[in-house]
């Protein structure tokens, strides 16, 4: 497990959020507290600057100020200590899956975004999958994106994934593009 320095820990002033709701972050709090952190920050490699998580930081950040202590990877994280990933630690398909989580729990992808990023994370999955002889399914990719199958996300990814993929296949039909929604543009295709 890499830690840093809470204190060290540099925010670009340019992120897209500038603004965290603090009930949500004391729900994100509590989660830790009981579950750990299940996935660290994702940092530049310079191991200070922060890309990905801003608002585990800022949790983790609130159970330091309270002296409350949380696990990460099963293992206790010391206090004023921050679980890290690097850039460099990811693969392209854990980056992406990463972005992928950021933005959909930010909830400011349209549904058009949405669609072209699953497909894309399901075309880096299968070339994963086939290049280590397993088969892909969209089990594997919630699997892959969750972790744990019964998760509520992973359930709602089981059962869009493959209307999403073929509704990304045909975002270039103006007619599908400029759906309403995603149930819409569905419509459009089938």
């Amino acid at each position: 497990m890499r830690t840093i320095p809470i204190s060290s820990v540099i925010i670009p002033p340019d992120r897209q959020r500038q603004e965290f709701d603090s009930k949500a972050l004391a729900d994100l709090a509590d989660s830790i507290l009981e579950l750990g952190l299940l996935q660290a920050p994702v940092f530049e490699n310079d191991g200070r600057t922060l890309r990905a998580g801003e608002r585990r930081y800022r949790a983790v950040v609130y159970l330091s100020t309270i002296g409350a202590s949380f696990t990460y990877d099963g293992q206790p994280v010391p206090p004023g200590e921050l679980p890290i990933t690097l850039l460099a630690d990811l693969s392209p398909r854990e980056l992406f899956k990463v972005e992928l989580e950021e933005n959909r729990r930010r909830v400011n992808l349209t549904w058009q975004e949405e669609a072209r990023a699953v497909a894309r994370l399901d075309e880096l999955y299968r070339e994963s999958a086939l290049t280590s002889g397993e088969t892909p399914t969209i089990a594997g990719l919630a699997r892959q994106v969750f972790g744990d199958l019964d998760q509520p996300e992973a359930r709602t990814l089981r059962k869009n994934a493959p209307e999403d993929i073929k509704i990304a296949q045909h975002l270039d039909d103006p007619d599908v593009a400029n759906a309403k929604s995603r149930k819409e543009a569905l419509n459009i295709v089938k």
